[in-house]
């Protein structure tokens, strides 16, 4: 009897040509665009990006 491995593929998006995928957060500070922000705020669950709970990650890139 085989068994299959289920792999959950993370979320990714092409931004700015580069390949964002969901895993660690990170900091603002390692975040290149705004795009970048809203994508792993809004598809990864990364609220630690939105620090007032605004709705707006990052907000040195996002004003």
């Amino acid at each position: 009897m085989a068994i299959k491995e289920m792999v959950e593929e993370k979320p990714s998006k092409i931004i700015d040509g580069r390949k964002i995928e969901c895993g660690s957060c990170g900091y603002c500070s390692e975040i290149k665009s705004c795009a970048e922000a809203y994508f792993l705020l809004n598809q990864c669950g990364c609220s630690s990006l939105d620090r007032d709970k605004d709705g707006i990650p990052c907000e040195n890139l996002c004003r």
